[in-house]
């Protein structure tokens, strides 16, 4: 193979090389970035329509790390994977949330005796007469009943279902330009979402499966091939 021919291809590996480096310099601090973005991102809320019913929205971005540089800030705890005999991670998602109901104003269950006593001074008090019960809410959302029993033992019973989706991908971001996204929705309205962290595993690329990589091959079996043609 002439000198010349070799300098070239010499010249190109060591271009492609440079490039790649680049490139991934690139996309890892595009992928720093966007790291910082979303820990500093607040939740976004907002509402939806699906099939006639009202969906509430939590939307933050996610963040995009390898599984080994999540154990390293603390995001992914390795004892709680082994424990879980989790060997590989694909997302993982934290929600912090808080059930708020508030009513006032609420009638009293009819049968609820109210006695009117006047001490001796005086004063008019008021008093229920045990056994009473305080509240009998049933809801599609929400089941509460409390009262007193007639040994003076109040008690009170409550549920609230928790349910909900959680969607994790990209969203549109700009033009030619996607982020990643955690997004829950749930029915539930009194199901109030504090704080949501998000985070989406992204597998180490080997160094042969780049695409500078394939590319400088190709043009080095391209050019061998070409040259023992000749």
């Amino acid at each position: 193979m002439p000198k010349v021919k070799i300098y070239w291809l010499v010249l190109i590996l060591v271009a492609g090389v440079c490039l790649g480096v680049w490139y991934g310099a690139k996309q890892e601090k595009k992928t720093s970035t966007a790291n910082l973005i979303a820990v500093r991102d607040s939740l976004d809320y907002y509402k939806i329509e699906v099939n006639g019913l009202t969906l509430s929205v939590t939307e933050k971005d996610a963040l995009v790390l390898s599984e080994k540089e999540a154990k390293e800030a603390a995001i992914l705890e390795a004892k709680r994977l082994k424990a879980l005999h989790l060997k590989e991670v694909v997302t993982n998602t934290e929600l912090q949330g808080t059930i708020k109901i508030l009513r006032d104003s609420l009638k009293l269950k009819p049968g609820t005796v109210i006695i009117t006593v006047k001490d001796t001074s005086g004063i008019s008090r008021d008093y229920v007469r045990i056994p009473f019960e305080l509240l009998d809410i049933k809801e599609p959302y929400l089941t509460l009943n409390a009262g007193m029993n007639v040994n003076r033992t109040a008690y009170f019973g409550l549920s609230v279902p928790v349910s909900g989706t959680m969607t994790i991908g990209y969203k549109r971001a700009g033009f030619l330009k996607t982020k990643p996204v955690g997004v829950f929705t749930s029915d539930i309205p009194y199901l109030h979402i504090d704080n949501m962290d998000i985070l989406i595993v992204q597998e180490r690329k080997k160094w042969y499966e780049y695409w500078y990589v394939h590319a400088l091959a190709g043009i080095v079996v391209y050019e061998t091939g070409r040259q023992l043609i000749k």
